[in-house]
This record gives structure tokens, sequence and C-alpha cells, in this order.
């Protein structure tokens, strides 16, 4: 079997009535009404039998649920010399750089949209929507069967196609969500980003972000503008901002279980907290319940979470962050008391109101 990467899959990305130029597109099944949506990097190709997997490529039918997913975005561009073969790239890869660029796919015009199709070492594939029926919400990309193999393309930004961002906690202070994308992008009117800088083991500092457009593979925080997706729009780029060396967010682009198609990153409580907010509806990031999770146990894909050290607080809040680290305890209990900045208080000096450390706690002094 011949490893590729698994955009050549996004040969799929058929094209349509807008196909004269390079951007960003949604792709539709004809027949199922299904759309693609890229679920893993990978899938095997082998050359000259006439069989493929293709399934790191699923489909998803409500339009609702592919305008908040990254992985539905794909870049077209057109590679020079040809007449009819593109380059796709989506969540990180494209198929040029994943077959060394030995495939780019070719688009043949047929009723109603187009036909994708490749040629490895003599075998020629085209991509089909399975189950090739309506009746399923979702479904996957397979080479078997003729009747579901016309597929249409749709500009993002165009109609009832756009990407935007879901809210995914509902604080004081308005909606908050995280997003992690392959892809540049501006922030829609009324949206604010935020990355992570700094980070103890009570909580963290935010830091907005300047540059007018959010990197590729930046992991940032989002103030939204609304309760809806609809609400908060995302305009996708090809190039700008940078993303800075002291960010705690990370993100991944895949929590698919299909088979063959493993590719997820498992919760770790001990080092990992998501987004939510405290008992008092303020910011913060928090240890997962299994309704954070894909599968109650997984990194959902597109959501960066924060790293964290062992020992951090289950609910870590700004107003947790104090920029020291706690001062650790020793064997016994030495009743001194510190500084939040560290200093040793001379044992017949009464310490002023404010918050010190003792024993490795903070305490209140009023």
């Amino acid at each position: 079997m011949k490893k590729i990467s698994t955009l050549i899959l996004f040969a799929a990305f058929a094209l349509g009535a807008y196909a004269q130029s390079d951007g960003y597109y949604h792709i539709k099944n004809t027949v199922t009404e299904r759309y693609m949506v890229m679920a893993d990097n990978q899938y095997d190709f082998s050359a000259g039998t006439g069989t493929a997997d293709v399934a790191a490529i699923i489909t998803i039918k409500s339009l609702s649920e592919v305008n908040t997913h990254p992985g539905a975005v794909a870049y077209l561009k057109k590679v020079k010399g040809t007449e009819d073969q593109y380059d796709i790239s989506a969540q990180g890869t494209s198929i040029g750089k994943g077959s060394n660029g030995k495939l780019y796919p070719h688009f043949t015009a047929v009723s109603g949209g187009y036909q994708i199709w490749g040629s490895y070492s003599g075998a020629t594939e085209y991509l089909n929507d399975t189950p090739q029926d309506s009746g399923s919400e979702t479904g996957k990309l397979t080479i078997k069967g003729t009747k579901a193999r016309t597929w249409k393309l749709y500009p993002i930004g165009k109609d009832d196609h756009y990407i935007g961002i879901k809210p995914m906690v509902h604080t004081n202070d308005g909606y908050w969500a995280t997003i992690y994308c392959s892809f540049p992008f501006k922030l829609g009117s009324g949206m604010t980003a935020y990355y992570v800088n700094k980070v103890n083991k009570g909580g963290f500092q935010l830091k907005k972000v300047t540059d007018n457009v959010i990197a590729a593979t930046f992991p940032v925080l989002v103030k939204l503008a609304g309760s809806s997706a609809a609400d908060n729009k995302i305009t996708p780029m090809t190039s700008g901002g940078s993303e800075p060396s002291d960010n705690h967010l990370y993100g991944r682009y895949f929590d698919s279980s299909a088979s063959k198609h493993v590719n997820r990153l498992a919760y770790n409580s001990r080092s990992m907290r998501v987004l939510g907010k405290d008992e008092n509806g303020k910011l913060a990031f928090v240890v997962a319940s299994a309704s954070d999770l894909t599968d109650g146990a997984y990194i959902p894909h597109n959501k960066p979470y924060l790293e964290v050290s062992s020992g951090s607080a289950e609910i870590m809040t700004e107003d947790g962050y104090t920029g020291i680290e706690s001062i650790e305890a020793e064997e016994k209990a030495d009743n001194k008391i510190y500084t939040l900045a560290g200093q040793e208080l001379p044992a017949n000096v009464t310490p002023k109101a404010g918050i010190y450390i003792k024993n490795g706690k903070k305490i209140v002094i009023k």
C-alpha cells in the first residue's frame, strides 16, 4: 500500500460554477447533499489494483454544522501549466505536498457539477459519497459506485456559505470560544482575539492579539460578538499575522476514531484545561467534563486547550494568576510568612493587610 496525504482525497473538492479563480470553498455532493469535511490527514492508495481507502474525508449534511467546521474549508489553487488540475489545502496539509508533487486531481465537467479523478501508477479512480442516498446525515468518501460522484463547489463568503465561530461558554461579560485554524483569518465586527501568555498553578494571563490577521496555526481565545455562529463570522485569508512564542494554548485538527483513520489526542486532566467558567460566571480554564470532549475522552478538533503543569488548580482564572508560583511547604511547617514576591518577613514584624504565603499556602491578613 502506498501511503499518501489524505488531501488527495480533497480531490473531491469539486469545481463548480465558481471554479474560475483560486480561493476557499465548501464542496457538496449533488446526490447525497452532504458536504466534504477533512477528518484525518492520511489514507492508503494501492497503485495498480484499483483500490483505495479515502474515508479520511467524511461528509456532513447539516450546513449549520459545516459552517462552523474548519475542516470543511478547502483552499483551491490551480496548478500552473495544466488545464484541469488543482492543488487543494485543508487542515494543515495539501495534495501536492502529501504526494511530493506527483498527484494533482483532474476535474471533468458533467451536468450539474464536476467529477473528480486521479491517476497514480496506472490506476484511475473517481471519488464518490457513501451511503449513496440523501437519507443519512453523515457519510464518507469511497472509490466504489457511480451514483454519487458529482460535486459542486460553493465559495466561502457567498450566499449561505461562511465560516463562523460557535460560542463555547457564556460568561458575565459575553460569549467566548477557542479556535485553531490551518488558514489565516480576519475577525468579524465586535470580536477580539487573545492568547494565554503566562500561566501558573493558580491561573493564567491573557494578552490581546493586535495583528489585523490571525496567523494560520495560531490557537486563540476569542471574545465573540453574539450567541450564534452567524454573529461571529471570520474571513479566511491567504497570508498574514504571526504567532507569538509565549502562547500556552495548543490545538489539533483531528479527533477521528474511524477504522484505519484513528487520529485523536486523549485528554489528560493533570496537564490540560479546557475553556469554561467559574462558579461566579467568570471566564476560566477548567478540568474537562465528558461533555467537553469527543466521545467523553478526547480533545475536540480545532478547539485549543490550555497546557498546565501537574498540580494546577481545577478551575484556573485570571484572578488566580499572581505572577509567581506558590512557595512549596517544607516537610515540616515552619510558619514563616512570605510576600507574594517571595520575600520572608522578619519574625518580629506584624504583616500589614494583604495577601501572603504561609506554609506553602496563600493567606489573607485584614
